[in-house]
């Protein structure tokens, strides 16, 4: 991955033909009306001006230098740089190594060449050219300059040596090692020189090597020095290719296959559909390696093709562990039975096969919003969610009805239950009461939907309009309403969940509310973008969270500020359209939202993806904001991110956000909007492999494993010992106790517990871990394991043991005599 600047200064310094392939870790786990606010007579400030290189060393980097050894530590990978070449440890993947291939005599000296750090790169002095290291935000650039003019006459050849662990894959795209955790991967090559012209160039490569080859006749007319040019590290991924827009994008994790379907709302370049003509289409994602499975799939058929006025506008996804499903919910203007008008919308289903991504019959009408054929009436915004126990879903919207006292116009959210079939079970449901009934001034919309397992009910949110007191007209707060899982019905009434600004004024703004439920802690945390009255922040919108007790939907505490973009009182920085997941794992939440950041070399109205982790029990943020993407060049806002959607992967405790994007990395360029992807780790996270296991005693010992998900990049430790059960120590097995050393790129340790004597009966042993280090966290689910040790006499045994197989002994020889006086 590369980009090309139109910085003066930049093609001043590096005027050069340049070979690229790109070397990345991936990571192992549209709403039209967000509101963008920005201020031109924000006054400047005065700053100490550093170089963006110094503040991505200072920030990013920790570079440590002991002789001939130099050591750079990034939240995303552990790089080595020594006489023996570059080692690479991404936080989530397989080691890499990477070293000139000595045995060639091309350009290549056979003395040992130690590393030489200089500021931001770190150098080797080949004879011929500098294989050169620029330490980056993320990423480790990797460059070879070659400095004068190519006059040899045979083919330019550059080829390195690899080594990793991981399993060797090739795919359309390049080339992977992957193991549990994640992949390095190795990117095709691209070839430009200093006026910009791609050269022709081939890229050869096994699990061991990869080899760089240039024609010497291409050579001859290129622009001088020379520079190959990879990039190594974690980065974003581009999912989407082609020209098309995009409206709304959605994404779940299918636990069974481990693999997640992105979808999209968006137009497709395929020679069929018109290009304003919008369907719904999936792509398939390999959640070990973040690499695309098979081809984008087209999961709606609206109205006929051609026909730009037939479109799909939203679109929402959940994953139904039980038939191995995922539901697509989507709201349209279709001309289906019953529906003869155009623009009239609706909410529409499709079922869909998690393992191929390949629609299960048709599409299924959910909504009925005023009369068929009438087009004022409208169902726009659904979402879903997956009920485990019921096997069955739940889809809400907003929508505007004709039902009871309501007035064309007058929204409000509803609801359907849909059986695992795709069928609807009972017909809508209206779920909110803002104001009056038939007064079109009063609203409700930006439904979103969460599903508590633990009592079998669901919560509503959605942003209304309300006339409750002290409320007033145009007041637009967070409300939520409980309902009953097993009959659809309403529990209580509508909850005011935020508390934006001050009661009565209208000023202060909310919008795009999302939900998820805590198992652990039985409640929910309901999270939204909005423009509070608290310290200087009048003005300046930002992501706040609220907890709500599952059992009784009362608030848990005040709103809690969830983002810092930019300084206070800048109504020029904000955040918007958050994403929420719960992590069971570590009982913890992580909000993602795009926001406009004053932090280092970012620049106002330049828009990236950050994400928050918040501690679920006490609602308070872990750490700071963290920026995800990297959409063009810092500092350039006409590159952007934003509309972030995120699922969990509880497998390997990640998580997976995918965005709309600008960015400038080839083959991408300025106005090419795509939907990109990061791969994120969750904290590191130990657990016992096994909840049980069953040994014999004669076996004299057990091994018991625990193992490692999440980042693996830092060494950790962990306490682990056996507590008696219905075995005791020491007379029926040894005590154990003793510490756990992960160390990085580690993901499984082993510990022996030693088994005495020959004892009647199956006894067993518990089995914990603690006192974990700082840097980890232990899986509360998986803390304690059971070892049970069985008689290895008991199968001998059983009936009576000996006795019995003497009696039955005695019987055969009476049924046999038997038979033989019967045959005289």
């Amino acid at each position: 991955m590369f980009a090309i600047t139109n910085n003066k200064n930049s093609l001043k310094i590096f005027q050069y033909v340049g070979f690229i392939f790109s070397l990345t870790v991936v990571h192992l786990s549209v709403n039209a009306s967000s509101n963008t606010h920005v201020d031109e007579s924000i006054s400047a400030r005065s700053v100490k001006m550093i170089t963006e290189q110094q503040a991505i060393n200072t920030v990013f980097n920790r570079i440590e230098k002991n002789d001939n050894r130099i050591v750079v530590r990034n939240r995303n990978h552990t790089a080595t740089f020594d006489m023996y070449g570059v080692n690479f440890l991404p936080t989530l993947g397989p080691v890499w190594h990477w070293q000139i291939n000595q045995s060639l005599k091309q350009n290549v000296t056979n003395k040992v060449i130690a590393p030489v750090l200089s500021h931001n790169k770190v150098d080797y002095a080949h004879e011929g050219f500098i294989e050169r290291y620029l330490l980056k935000k993320n990423t480790i650039e990797q460059r070879f300059i070659i400095e004068e003019p190519y006059q040899d006459k045979h083919d330019l050849i550059i080829e390195g040596v690899i080594k990793s662990p991981g399993k060797f894959i090739t795919t359309t795209d390049g080339w992977l090692w992957q193991n549990q955790q994640g992949v390095v991967s190795l990117g095709q090559v691209t070839v430009f020189d200093a006026k910009g012209n791609i050269l022709p160039a081939t890229m050869h490569t096994e699990e061991n090597f990869s080899r760089i080859t240039v024609a010497a006749s291409t050579l001859k007319t290129a622009h001088y020095p020379v520079t190959i040019d990879p990039e190594i590290g974690s980065n974003d991924f581009r999912i989407t290719e082609g020209a098309f827009d995009t409206l709304d994008s959605s994404v779940s994790y299918n636990s069974i296959n481990n693999q997640y379907l992105v979808i999209r709302v968006g137009s497709f370049d395929d020679g069929v559909l018109a290009t304003d003509e919008y369907e719904i289409y999936g792509q398939l994602i390999d959640a070990a390696n973040g690499a695309k499975i098979g081809n984008v799939i087209r999961l709606s058929f609206i109205g006929t093709d051609g026909i730009g006025e037939l479109s799909a506008y939203s679109a929402d996804i959940t994953y139904n562990e039980t038939n191995n499903e995922f539901f697509i919910v989507w709201s349209a203007n279709e001309l289906v039975a019953g529906l003869a008008v155009n623009d009239e919308v609706e909410i529409y289903g499709q079922r869909v096969n998690a393992a191929t991504g390949t629609r299960i019959g048709d599409s299924i009408r959910l909504s009925d919003m005023g009369p068929d054929g009438d087009f004022t009436y409208a169902a726009f915004f659904p979402s879903v969610v997956f009920n485990k126990k019921n096997n069955e879903y739940f889809v809400v919207w907003a929508g505007d009805d004709n039902s009871g006292l309501l007035a064309n116009g007058e929204a409000e959210i509803f609801g359907q239950r849909v059986n695992a079939a795709g069928e609807e079970m009972g017909g809508d449901v209206r779920y909110s009461d803002m104001g009056p009934d038939g007064d079109i001034d009063f609203e409700a919309r930006d439904p979103d939907v969460s599903y508590s397992e633990e009592r079998n009910e669901y919560l509503i949110v959605w942003v209304g309009d309300d006339n409750t007191p002290p409320l007033v007209d145009d007041e637009f707060e967070v409300f939520g309403q409980r309902v009953n899982a097993e009959t659809g019905a309403e529990i209580g009434e509508d909850i005011q969940l935020s508390d934006m600004g001050v009661p009565g004024q209208t000023i202060f703004l909310v919008s795009n509310p999302a939900v998820a439920y805590n198992i652990i802690d039985n409640e929910f945390f309901v999270v939204w973008e909005g423009d509070d009255a608290t310290g200087f922040l009048t003005g300046e919108f930002e992501i706040y969270g609220q907890r709500v007790d599952a059992t009784t939907g009362f608030k848990i505490g005040d709103d809690i500020r969830l983002s810092d973009m930019g300084a206070n009182g800048l109504s020029g920085f904000d955040a918007g359209s958050p994403s929420i997941n719960y992590n069971i794992n570590n009982n913890e939440y992580l909000v993602v939202w795009h926001g406009d950041d004053d932090t280092s070399t970012l620049v106002n109205n330049e828009f990236e993806i950050y994400s928050q982790r918040v501690n679920s029990s006490n609602g308070n943020e872990i750490g700071l904001d963290t920026r995800l993407s990297d959409m063009g060049t810092d500092g350039d806002i006409n590159f952007f991110a934003a509309y972030p959607v995120s699922s969990f992967n509880a497998n390997s405790n990640q998580y997976f956000v995918i965005w709309r994007g600008d960015d400038n990395v080839f083959p991408s360029v300025d106005d090419d909007i795509q939907l990109f992807g990061q791969i994120l780790s969750g904290p590191a996270t130990v657990f016992f492999a096994n909840a049980s296991q069953q040994i014999t005693e004669d076996i004299g010992s057990a091994v018991i494993e625990v193992q490692r998900i999440g980042d693996t990049s830092n060494t950790i430790t962990v306490q682990f010992e056996t507590v008696d059960g219905t075995a005791t120590a020491p007379s029926d097995y040894t005590a154990a106790n003793g510490i756990l050393t992960f160390n990085p790129g580690e993901i499984s340790k082993t510990f022996t517990v030693l088994i005495v004597g020959d004892k009647d009966g199956d006894r067993s042993i518990n089995l914990k871990l603690n006192n974990v280090s700082i840097e980890g966290d232990i899986d509360s689910n998986r803390s304690t394991s059971l070892l049970v040790i069985t008689d290895d006499d008991k199968s001998s045994s059983k009936g009576g043991g000996g006795a019995f197989n003497l009696l039955t002994l005695f019987m055969l020889v009476l049924i046999v005599m038997g038979r033989q006086y019967i045959r005289r």
